[in-house]
């Protein structure tokens, strides 16, 4: 359902599909079942983490999208539902 992201600082977001993206500014998505928001303090550590950063850097290049990718998609959605 929709749901309201990077309220209270950055958020990582992973979809049940494995696609993640960084939540860097509050914004209101789609989100489906089974989705998993890291909140600040949980993504904060990871992102300043160089090993943490390195890992999630390799996953996002092997095939998960991050940001105004997933966000444009998300919002499309979320249009398409209010309609």
């Amino acid at each position: 359902g929709l749901a309201t992201v990077g309220d209270g600082g950055r958020e990582i977001v992973v979809m049940p599909n494995k696609e993640m993206f960084l939540a860097e500014k509050e914004m209101t998505t789609y989100l489906p079942k089974g989705t998993t928001v890291l909140n600040n303090s949980k993504t904060e550590k990871l992102l300043n983490d160089e090993k943490s950063l390195n890992l999630l850097k390799q996953i996002r290049n092997k095939k998960m999208i991050f940001n105004n990718v997933i966000k444009i998609k998300a919002d499309r959605m979320a249009h398409n539902l209010r309609k």
